[in-house]
């Protein structure tokens, strides 16, 4: 790397501006010379200091220049480091031990050879030339010879230098004025000027001060360590100590006494000369007046022996700040550290604004706890802690070292904890947060008290309290939630009775809300831990499957109409009129429910529909009119003088309703002869009915009925109340309402008989408005204020209730549909519901046989029932057979054909049993005597007598296709069906009443007159083995006692009269009794579900299904039928019953059964 004049010229231009020897301007001026060199030198512009200065700079500038070019480093970093090194200008010209080249020079040179763009001789050639380049240092500086060096810092150098003229040696401390800052400057003349006002033993003399050749000041030279040192090598004592802190206070309070203080005391800057101290450095002086060099914001001293005050620059210090110091550094003395170390002068500066030091006995337990009391009093944050003059420590310390009292205290346990506080500020001031909100509760549950009690005893009270008011109101809210299940539970009781109560009033459709209520509050999740809970599951979900979902309404249509005060409705429901500004208006619901037609009339006039719909006959200009409703088209049928107002009709009559006066006066109008004929008069309202053949009518308790073929009439007296509504049935019944809601049924053959007692039915609470009846008969709708109510016609029970206010009329349209008309927000509504939803089919009997059940019909109601056996289903529900005294009925579901099978009843007797078999293609049926009939399904051919020495009363058990067990006079025996042999298989010593074979067909199960048996089977196709026999109970059992299969085959379940007992198989053959249910009347027939959750109990007026697991049961199908007849299938899927006029009501239960 060679060096070029060029350069040289380039350090100088760039020397000259930036060093701030010519501005801008006079640089340009300069620059136009040939030789600028010659010429800075020949007008001295440049001082020989500068020109030193100048030599070392350009070697630098060199380095860094040829560093820029390799792009070594960048633009940025070429001109900071070259103004750095203006500004530093190398810390002493003088000396000739410290190099001149930096650090950061040097690292630019090694990774310059590192890139390989200098050599290393060439770098070792340029350190060289930056070393040899300083100026041979001069030994003599005015009349003072210049030793050795003794010291340096920020300001200057100390020198041990021999005054000349007073042949003595001084230490010379010299600052050069035009490097320094000017601050420097005034403090290095402050501290002369200071030291100089002083004398005192322990501090350092000034001699002499001047300006030329540079500003310096002379003073006592000591031979000597200082005391930094001698606390490092370990060469003092702790008495040394005590001795030269306390000699260091006592020239303190001298310098304080003249308003000076000294801001820098550390080990440092005090001298040892044989064991005297010797205070000096006094270059951070401040005096009296107030003035300081320092600006706002600079930390002023030794940061490790600096007073908070110190560090807080904002705050003014005072001696109590050298005494600090001091304490510091006697802290230092004693245990080889400063009070506060960190690696950042940030760290320590936190540590002396709000750290405590470490305990000096900590650090060194042979340290007196009266010393470390004395040092830790100088070290107090707050400066009104600390020994506010230095005399009184160092009389501390004298008295400490001649073994006498002192005035500091150590630490009591108030002043640790308060200063352990300050330390850990927010852990405190959450702990006391904390005290103070429990101390605010302990004050809130004691507010009574007229003051509080800090004793332990009484905290220990409270917190009792404390501890007896949460256990309080941890038992109130287990109370409270006790309380609020308890309420729930009463609350679903109350519910399920509410149901129970709406069930037996077949008020479905409330039933259901109930039970929605009950099922909402068995879902809140603090219901499911009540012992009740499953329960209570179980009774709502069979009340919705067994006793509401079968019969609950359901609407299927709805209309709004226009609202009218008076409204009148044909016999089915389809057609609704009203009268209206003088004209009739009707809505045809069949065809156009929402369009209106429009007939011409007078304003208060009658109408009334024909029974099949065809005709509406009214009142116009007093003439009597008939509507076509097939061509819209009216025809006058006569005139009248009377007025109208009510009638009744049938295809061919017209009963007219009229007042004259007092009087009320009925007429009947011929349509095919136009004729009037005067029927009736009575002083009260006449209630008119009229059927195709026959017209009803009363005079108050008086009733008539008119044969309107023959004309015969008919009178009786009605012994009840006054009639609210009349109707006539089949020709026959006569039902009759009043105002108490009660119905009275005639029998119109009887009236002339002296025994016409009705048939009488509380049916309503109050007025019977109307009573309308299907097209079947199968049902009869009544009708009051409240609502509208279906009964079965034949058994004369009530199957539904809908509730509604203030219905105004009610009819039959459809299958098991009822249209009601109501007024509701200003509107005429209609709506259909289909009362019977899950009501499928009825399987009927053909004609021929149908007569034989007209006696049966007739006296339905006296007798419990007409079928000793229960309709029975084969096995995929392809066929169903009742048997009627010694007649057999079988209907193919699929086709819904019957084929009946009569025998003579003396020979053959009545039919005891019907099964199928498992392929469903043929039947066996067993009479009374012992008869045997085989019906061969698939071609229904006729059947066969088998004797085969069957006993009367026996019963029959299915094995296989080939195979019958056949029990009978204490015998068990093996009927075989194709070789028509029987085998006897055991001998028994009671009657046998049932057998009944398990689902899995392993085990056989015996009820005898004397016990319950249970006998494991191993069989084949052709015979079966008794492997062991188990009796189940020891008992009295009789013909009617039951006995029925669990579907898994695990268990068992028999009766007796009312009691109903459920066995299990526990181990392999020992059966036990889990538990009994009492039934509220005689069982007379079991039946369990397809999975078994459910079993079936019919007895003689109705069948109740219960849950087996809960005890919950419910009746199903209450008001449709007596009897014990009714029965399910295999798979639950139907529910059937007898029909009393022949055939079977068939009832689809295959939602959601088990």
């Amino acid at each position: 790397m060679r060096m070029s004049s060029d350069y040289r010229i380039q350090a100088l231009v760039y020397f000259l501006r930036y060093g701030g020897v010519l501005s801008s301007s006079q640089l340009q001026q300069i620059q136009l010379q040939q030789d600028l060199v010659s010429y800075i030198r020949d007008q001295k512009i440049l001082s020989e200091q500068q020109w030193y200065f100048f030599d070392h700079f350009y070697h630098e500038y060199l380095i860094v220049t040829y560093a820029r070019q390799k792009n070594v480093i960048s633009q940025q970093q070429f001109h900071d480091i070259l103004l750095r090194k203006m500004q530093l200008r190398t810390a002493s010209l003088l000396s000739t031990e410290v190099p001149i080249i930096e650090n950061n020079l040097r690292k630019i040179l090694i990774r310059l050879e590192e890139e390989k763009l200098i050599t290393s001789e060439e770098n070792v050639q340029l350190q060289q030339q930056c070393n040899s380049a300083q100026r041979e240092k001069s030994k003599k500086f005015n009349h003072y010879v210049l030793e050795e060096e003794l010291g340096r810092g920020g300001m200057g150098v100390v020198y041990k230098a021999l005054d000349t003229n007073l042949n003595r040696y001084v230490a010379l401390k010299i600052i050069r004025g035009d490097n320094a800052q000017q601050e420097d400057i005034m403090r290095f003349m402050r501290e002369s000027k200071a030291v100089a006002q002083l004398d005192h033993p322990n501090i350092v003399r000034i001699f002499e001060m001047g300006k030329v050749p540079e500003n310096y000041y002379t003073m006592e030279y000591i031979e000597g360590m200082t005391l930094h040192s001698a606390i490092h090598d370990q060469q003092i004592t702790i008495r040394e100590v005590v001795k030269i802190i306390s000699d260091i206070a006592r020239a303190l309070e001298s310098a304080h006494q003249k308003n000076i203080i000294h801001r820098d005391i550390k080990p440092a800057n005090i001298m040892l000369a044989n064991k005297t101290p010797k205070l000096m450095d006094f270059g951070l002086v401040k005096m009296d007046s107030g003035a300081s060099l320092s600006k706002t914001g600079d930390i002023i001293g030794t940061i490790f022996y600096m007073s908070p005050e110190q560090v807080e620059t904002i705050t003014l210090t005072d001696n109590r700040s050298d005494i600090y110091s001091l304490g510091a550094t006697l802290y230092e003395a004693l245990v080889g550290r400063p009070p506060f170390q960190g690696q950042t002068h940030i760290n320590v500066i936190h540590q002396i604004a709000y750290d405590e030091p470490i305990s000096l006995r900590k650090l060194n337990p042979d340290i007196a706890a009266e010393l470390e009391a004395i040092c830790l009093k100088c070290l107090e944050k707050k400066p009104t802690l600390r020994y506010q003059n230095a005399m009184d420590l160092a009389e501390d310390l004298i008295n400490f070292s001649r073994g006498l009292p002192v005035s500091a205290r150590p630490a009591n346990f108030v002043k640790k904890t308060y200063r352990w506080c300050k330390r850990h500020y927010t852990f405190t001031f959450i702990s006391l947060a904390f005290v103070v909100f429990l101390v605010s509760i302990f004050y809130l549950n004691k507010r009574n008290n007229d003051e509080l009690n800090r004793k332990n005893e009484k905290l220990v009270e409270i917190t009792k309290q404390l501890e007896h008011t949460n256990n309080s109101l941890r038992t109130a809210k287990k109370q409270q939630e006790v309380a609020f299940v308890e309420s729930q539970e009463r609350l679903v009781d109350a519910h399920l009775k509410m149901t129970d109560v709406y069930l037996e009033r077949f008020a479905y459709t409330q039933a259901q809300s109930e039970i929605n209520k009950a099922q909402q509050i068995l879902q809140l999740p603090i219901m499911s831990k009540i012992s009740r809970y499953q329960k209570y599951c179980a009774q709502t979900d069979i009340y919705q499957k067994y006793a509401i979902a079968p019969h609950l309404p359901r609407l299927t249509s709805e209309w709004a109409l226009p609202h009218q005060q008076r409204c009148f409705v044909s016999s089915r429901g389809r057609y609704i009129a009203f009268i209206v500004s003088g004209e009739i208006r009707y809505w045809d619901l069949k065809t156009s429910p929402q369009n209106f037609f429009s007939i011409p009339c007078t304003a208060n006039t009658f109408l009334c529909f024909s029974k099949s719909e065809k005709y509406l006959f009214y009142l116009h200009d007093r003439k009597i009119y008939r509507y076509f409703f097939q061509d819209k088209t009216s025809t006058m049928l006569s005139s009248v003088v009377e007025n109208f107002v009510e009638a009744a009709a049938n295809e061919n009559w017209l009963a007219l309703y009229y007042r004259k006066g007092k009087k009320r006066h009925v007429k009947l109008f011929d349509i095919q002869r136009q004729e009037f004929k005067d029927v009736l008069s009575s002083s009260a309202k006449v209630i008119l009915h009229m059927t195709p053949s026959y017209f009803v009518g009363n005079d108050r308790f008086q009733v008539k009925i008119m044969d309107l073929v023959s004309g015969k009439e008919q009178l009786f007296y009605h012994l009840g109340n006054r009639p609210s509504y009349m109707c006539l049935a089949n020709q026959q019944d006569l039902f009759m309402g009043d105002n108490a809601g009660n119905i009275y049924i005639y029998d119109t053959g009887k009236l002339s008989s002296k025994n016409n007692v009705p048939t009488v039915i509380k049916a309503q609470k109050d007025k019977v408005r109307n009573i309308q009846f299907s097209k079947d008969l199968q049902f009869f709708a009544t009708m009051d204020n409240s609502g509208v109510y279906v009964w079965d016609y034949t058994t004369r029970n009530k199957i539904l209730s809908l509730p509604l206010l203030k219905p105004v009329g009610v009819r039959f349209c459809g299958k098991n549909t009822l249209r009601v008309f109501f007024h509701k927000d200003n509107k005429f509504v209609v709506q259909d519901w289909n009362f019977s939803p899950l009501f499928q089919k009825t399987l009927e009997l053909d004609k021929n046989h149908r007569g034989k059940f007209t006696l049966v019909r007739q006296n339905v109601q006296q007798i419990d029932s007409f079928s000793s056996n229960p309709v029975t289903f084969s096995r995929n529900n392809k066929f169903a057979a009742i048997s009627y005294a010694s007649s057999i009925v079988f209907w193919n579901l699929k086709t819904n054909r019957s084929y009946t099978f009569s025998f003579s009843i003396l020979t053959f007797g009545t039919v005891d049993q019907i099964m199928f078999s498992e392929d469903e293609t043929k039947a066996f049926c067993l009479s009374e005597y012992g008869k045997l009939v085989i019906v061969d399904m698939e071609n229904m051919q006729h059947p066969r007598y088998y004797d085969a020495e069957f006993e009367q009363d026996s019963v029959i058990c299915l094995l296989n296709k080939q195979l019958l067990l056949v029990a009978g006079q204490k015998r068990l025996r093996l009927y075989n069906i194709s070789t028509k042999k029987l085998q006897e298989i055991a001998k028994l010593g009671a009657d046998i009443f049932h057998i009944k074979l398990s689902p899995d067909k392993k085990h056989l199960a015996i009820l005898q007159e004397k016990g319950f048996e249970i006998w494991q089977l191993q069989n084949s196709t052709h015979s079966i083995r008794i492997v062991k026999k188990t009796t189940v109970a020891k008992r009295q059992y009789w013909f009617r006692s039951q006995i029925v299969w669990h579907p898994a085959s695990e268990q068992i379940v028999s009766s007796t009269a009312r009691d109903i007992q459920f066995y299990r198989r526990n181990g392999k053959n020992t059966w036990v009794n889990t538990h009994n249910i009492v039934h509220d009347r005689e069982v007379k027939r079991l039946g369990y579900s397809r999975k078994g959750k459910y079993l079936a109990v019919h007895n003689l007026h109705n069948t109740a299904v219960y849950d087996v697991k809960n005890n919950v049961r419910v009746l199903l199908y209450p008001g449709y039928a007596k009897g014990i007849s009714a029965n399910f299938d295999r798979k639950w899927q139907y529910f059937a019953f007898p029909d009393v006029r022949g055939g079977i009501f068939l009832f689809h239960m295959s939602k959601g059964q088990k």
